[in-house]
């Protein structure tokens, strides 16, 4: 979704596909086209028309969004499906020990992501009110986080820096996160129910379509009274409509072609 390499290429004739890196279809067209009209004179001085009647600077779209999360609105585009596929550092520090053993009650995976806005006191509130719950909490600060800033946590909760994202999930029970699209869309490709904290970018955006399918629930910063987490947690423990519509776009996302299926696709278009 780098407009400014979709605006090069266009310019120089050269064939392009865009990533969808969003939730939301409208954030496409609006960002190519205002690229359009600021970088016009890329097209002109080289004695070619932008292609305005095209809302993306690209022959196409990788998308990786299940049909059910497809918003209504928005410029037709020429859409190519690719399954997303959760992606971690070598870094991230594999599995925790403790994981690898036979779960003895529920789990629940907390993180704010990468990025947390530094948000320690969303952490703190989310750890008070998971732990109180009858699970076992891992909670992932971030590769920039620290650890011991959250304190003494109880015997349940499990604090680590960075943890695998893609080989964790499948021991979880329930996750509750920022509402990045990435780890929205490893979510349910793992097909557990959610809960979304959303602080900033398309967060709120995110959290607001996966509500309104019934996908996901949401408890924003000025929701965070006693309780308001730990009900919602646990109505979803214990099974809920959201499970359900998780399982759907588990399966959705199961169907969608793998990577490396899309390689053809890519190959026509860049041989015209």
């Amino acid at each position: 979704m780098n407009a400014g390499a979709g605006v090069a290429a266009d310019a120089l004739g050269i064939p392009a596909v865009a990533f969808s890196i969003g939730l939301e279809g409208y954030l496409v067209g609006r960002l190519h086209a205002d690229a359009m009209a600021y970088h016009a004179d890329c097209w002109i001085s080289r004695h070619r028309s932008p292609p305005v009647d095209n809302p993306l600077i690209a022959t196409a779209l990788l998308d990786p969004v299940p049909p059910t999360l497809h918003q209504p609105a928005g410029p037709p585009i020429h859409r190519v499906p690719i399954r997303p596929v959760p992606f971690s550092e070598a870094a991230a520090g594999g599995v925790p020990v403790w994981l690898t053993n036979p779960a003895a009650r529920q789990r629940v995976y907390l993180t704010l992501g990468t990025v947390s806005f530094g948000a320690i006191e969303v952490l703190r509130y989310a750890v008070s009110e998971i732990a109180a719950l009858d699970v076992d909490v891992l909670v992932a600060v971030g590769p920039d986080g620290d650890p011991a800033a959250l304190g003494d946590v109880p015997t349940n909760v499990h604090v680590e820096r960075f943890v695998s994202q893609p080989e964790i999930l499948p021991m979880m029970d329930l996750v509750i996160h920022h509402g990045g699209t990435g780890t929205v869309l490893a979510v349910l490709a793992a097909g557990l129910p959610q809960i979304i904290l959303p602080q900033g970018a398309d967060q709120f955006v995110n959290s607001d379509i996966l509500g309104r399918i019934g996908a996901a629930r949401t408890v924003r910063n000025d929701q965070h009274t006693a309780g308001a987490l730990r009900n919602s947690a646990q109505e979803l423990l214990a099974g809920s409509s959201e499970q359900v519509i998780a399982a759907h776009l588990q399966t959705e996302i199961a169907a969608m072609p793998a990577p490396k299926d899309v390689i053809p696709t890519l190959m026509n278009i860049a041989n015209g």
